[in-house]
């Protein structure tokens, strides 16, 4: 009895002590990621494939990231793909001179000109390429799975022999620099050195007291140690000066694939547990991990690459494309509490009451969140005993000291903030059944509400005392969304299709088409600091004063990402927050001057809802249908300039991509031709907010002066006239780093030919008109013929010529014959088959086909089918027939005749045909 309480005293001592050590961890943890901080960039955005193998910053500062299918550079804003590599996964990346790297793939390695986009392999032994370490302009060091190389000069390759050259030893995983003489290379058997000087090997294993395993797969260094990546065994420690091994505590087990180091951390890339960070102080260890559920998070917790370059943590995995940490944290967060991910709800309204609550609408009912016990309650027609009647919630406020909970289709619920219980607004129709959008006060005590049936007004206890609608006033629809008085205290109406006036005082209504057009959706309605009114529609931004007068107008020509504007809000300085489709755009309308953020800075996919809430004048609440979005506006990043000189890095002329080179500014000229838009690329590539960026941009030789353009990494010129000029870019405030690129525009002969074209079409209608009188009148004259013939036609001996008429006469019938009977549909049809039909010989047929037509029989009958056959490719019949079934359709007896016939007729196949034309093939033969 006495060793067992003394073995549960113990077993309380460890307790405690393990419970202070899981505080202090905690504690410590301020060195972490968050999980939600992460900007992922994959397939969606341009990335060639979502399986990332290698990451490289080359000398410009573009981040290289080398995929499954390709190679791909990343300048902060756009992805530039290049020609895939099919089946050859990208394992590693090194930089030479110029405009060349050397890449790593599972079968080769390749030089790859960034300029041309061309590969060309490496005379080595084919095999998977998994390190590649520069060590000047004419020596490379690199491994395989079959040996050591070092490329000389030409990149001629001296295999070096490890040991006896047939261990586990001659299987290289990565290779890192000690000095410019000295390489450290890991091994599935040991870690290597190598003096380059002498090309001197030696090998370090193990002792069987530390681990079994000598199986390492990535390695970084921090100080004096080595710190070194195993297969399924963890994280091993190298001291490089007194040669001996050590294990890192926390990764026993874990299959590392990549390893990075800085400011007293080790970053951990595992296989399917995600990136782990290690303290090296306190031996503290945090994973960061992949949440579906949370925006920005890793993109996957298989972790295949890692680079820590000039403050920046990019972290490339498998499946998940690359993620990577922004210099300014992601401005916009999704909200959680506890395990509610609004992310997962289509939320549409919101209010936060006191004491830490939040009341949350969605589509899938009322949500109560308790950030002071992370715990949520739900409200659905599915708990009954709430008293809900519909689950999609459209309105939430506090209104007169009550907290009112509009819905659509279960009318109107009075919230509990003491009780946390919900009772209804009246006994009504409205009340019980109403599809609620918007609920405004008036200073009478009454209230408007705007219905999917119209405009309400009520007493403060739901009376209805007027309802407005499409039978008792001038509203073309009963859908009123939103309500607000103006400081003259007249109604404005937001309906479906326009704005509408109310005098309170009269009930006199009217629409209102001055400068908002009648058929324009009103989504939302505020009061501006100025007196003025803020509409929003869409078809944009419109700012109306007390008069009616336009003020001023936003859309997608100026300042906003589209015209459907959804909400927005004004802060006490002037500067608008506008809510568009699925953008927030911070706009300054003294400077004219806006950022845009979307889905990289915070945000998704999803489209906003009409809601917006300020919390406290600093922060501020967005629905959206993937969630519900909040935002802090005192320490949202400032209109500020790029902080580096920024890069031109990309050039279109039309549809045409213009490839930039790998020099310091592009080394060539743009040209183009007058009437062609040409865009130029640009960015500062400081890897920071993409839409926070501010440049001064001018085309020499077209601008007169320096333009301002901010969260906008581009610009087009559509038509400029021919001539030399110099595009020029450089950070907003006048910058002295200016990045230039040339440009010729050649005069455009388009006019000239359009004219010619014109004059040809005016002169073929007049042909065609003189050729059909012509005809006309020889076919007049073969009808009096045919009429003679049938007379003396009986007079003719069986033996004497055939008479022939009139070729122009016998053709028009041949040729309406073809057109209306279509007997080329038939595969066997013949010349004497078509000739009964025109009641002739067939010598008369033959005769005109021959001689007078110049052509044979076949032919002309297979003109027509391939005719009938282009006039049959449409998207009804490509998605039921094959190209083949098809032309069997159209007369063709057999495969080889019809592709024969095509490409004689057409000078193409079908299928270059089709994909001439735009044509789906998805039932080709």
């Amino acid at each position: 009895m006495v060793n067992l309480n003394h073995f549960t005293n113990n077993m309380r001592v460890w307790k405690t002590i393990f419970i202070i050590i899981l505080i202090l961890a905690a504690a410590s943890k301020t060195f972490g990621i968050s999980h939600d901080k992460f900007r992922t960039i994959q397939e969606k955005d341009g990335l060639p494939s979502n399986t990332v193998g290698a990451i490289l910053r080359d000398w410009q500062g573009f981040v290289w990231i080398g995929t499954k299918f390709g190679p791909a550079r990343f300048d902060g804003i756009d992805i530039r793909r290049f020609p895939h590599l099919p089946k050859d996964d990208i394992w590693t990346m090194e930089e030479l001179g110029g405009d060349t790297m050397l890449i790593g793939t599972v079968s080769h390695l390749k030089l790859f000109s960034r300029k041309t986009g061309e590969y060309k392999d490496i005379p080595i032994e084919p095999t998977i390429v998994k390190a590649i370490r520069r060590i000047s302009d004419s020596k490379v060091l690199v491994g395989t799975e079959t040996g050591l190389y070092l490329l000389g000069r030409n990149l001629v390759p001296q295999k070096i022999t490890i040991e006896t050259g047939m261990n586990q030893a001659n299987h290289i995983t990565s290779i890192l620099k000690e000095d410019k003489n000295i390489y450290w290379f890991t091994t599935a058997d040991g870690l290597g050195r190598i003096d380059i000087r002498t090309n001197h090997t030696e090998m370090f294993r193990m002792p069987k007291g530390i681990d079994n395993s000598n199986f390492f797969i990535c390695m970084t260094r921090y100080g004096h140690n080595l710190y070194l990546g195993s297969f399924n065994k963890g994280v091993f420690s190298f001291d490089m000066a007194n040669r001996r091994f050590s294990k890192l505590p926390g990764f026993e087990h874990n299959l590392i694939l990549s390893i990075a180091a800085q400011d007293g951390k080790i970053f951990v890339g595992t296989n399917g547990l995600g990136l782990r960070i290690c303290n090296l102080k306190g031996g503290d260890i945090e994973t960061v991990t992949h949440n579906s559920k949370l925006h920005n998070s890793l993109g996957s917790n298989t972790v295949t690459a890692l680079l820590i370059e000039d403050g920046i943590l990019w972290v490339g995995t498998q499946f998940g494309g690359i993620s990577y940490v922004p210099r300014s944290e992601e401005k916009f967060k999704v909200y959680t509490c506890g395990e509610f991910y609004s992310s997962d709800y289509r939320v549409t309204s919101f209010l936060p009451l006191r004491g830490g609550l939040r009341l949350i609408g969605t589509r899938n009912g009322l949500f109560l969140a308790n950030e002071a016990t992370g715990t949520v309650r739900k409200y659905s027609t599915q708990t009954p005993h709430y008293g809900l009647r519909s689950d999609i919630i459209t309105y939430i406020n506090k209104i007169e000291g009550r907290i009112f909970i509009g819905t659509f289709g279960g009318g109107i619920h009075i919230f509990d903030e003491e009780t946390h219980t919900l009772r209804n607004f009246s006994d009504n129709e409205l009340g019980l059944y109403g599809c609620i959008f918007h609920i405004e006060p008036d200073k009478q005590g009454n209230l408007w509400i705007g219905t999917q049936e119209g405009l309400y007004h009520t007493t403060i206890s739901g009376k209805v005392l007027k309802n407005y609608n499409t039978y008792n006033s001038p509203l073309t629809t009963s859908a009123v969304f939103q309500v607000r008085f103006d400081r003259l205290g007249r109604v404005w109406a937001g309906t479906k299709f326009g704005l509408y006036i109310l005098d309170a005082k009269t009930g006199k209504m009217s629409a209102h088409t001055k400068v908002v057009p009648a058929r324009a959706e009103i989504n939302y309605i505020e009061n501006g600091r100025d007196g003025n009114m803020w509409i929003c529609s869409n078809m944009g931004l419109y700012c109306i004063n007390m008069n009616f007068d336009l003020v001023c107008h936003y859309d997608k020509n100026a300042l906003l990402p589209d015209d459907r504007v959804i909400s927005i809000f004004e802060e006490k300085s002037g500067l608008l927050w506008v809510v568009t489709s699925k953008a927030v755009t911070k706009l300054q309308r003294k400077k004219k001057s806006a950022i845009t953020y979307m889905k990289q800075d915070g945000l998704g996919d999803a489209d906003f809802n009409r809601n917006v809430f300020c919390e406290n004048d600093s922060v501020l609440w967005w629905t959206n249908e993937g969630g519900l979005f909040r935002c802090g506006m005192k320490d949202s990043p400032k209109m500020t300039s790029a902080k580096r000189k920024p890069k031109i890095t990309g050039a279109e002329v039309g549809d045409m991509d213009v490839c930039l080179t790998g020099s310091e500014d592009y080394d060539g000229m743009v040209e183009a031709v007058s009437g062609q838009m040409v865009t130029i690329h640009f960015s500062s590539m400081d890897y920071s907010l993409p839409y926070s960026n501010s440049y001064e941009y001018m085309l020499e030789g077209y601008d007169r002066e320096w333009h301002t353009q901010t969260g906008k990494n581009s610009v087009a010129y559509p038509n400029l006239p021919s001539g030399d000029y110099i595009f020029k870019v450089r950070q907003a405030g006048g910058g002295e780093e200016v990045a230039q690129l040339a440009m010729t525009i050649h005069r455009s002969y388009k006019y000239v030919a359009i004219g010619g074209i014109m004059l040809l079409i005016v002169l073929a209608v007049l042909w065609y008109f003189i050729r059909n009188i012509k005809n006309l009148k020889a076919r007049m004259h073969a009808e009096r013929s045919v009429r003679n013939m049938g007379k003396a036609k009986n007079t003719l001996s069986a033996t004497e010529a055939l008479p022939m008429p009139k070729d122009n006469e016998l053709a028009d019938r041949l040729s309406y014959i073809m057109q209306s009977e279509k007997p080329y549909l038939n595969a066997k049809v013949t010349v004497k088959d078509v000739a009964a039909m025109l009641t002739v010989e067939e010598a008369e047929l033959s005769y005109l086909l021959n001689t007078v037509m110049n052509t044979t029989w076949a032919n002309y009958i297979n003109t027509f089918r391939v005719e009938e056959f282009k006039s049959r490719l449409t998207p009804a019949n490509l998605s039921k027939f094959t190209l083949l079934a098809i032309s069997g359709q159209c007369g063709f007896a057999n495969k080889a005749t019809f592709y024969r016939v095509f490409k004689q007729v057409t000078g193409m196949t079908p299928l270059e045909y089709c994909r001439g034309n735009g044509i789906s093939e998805t039932k080709t033969d």
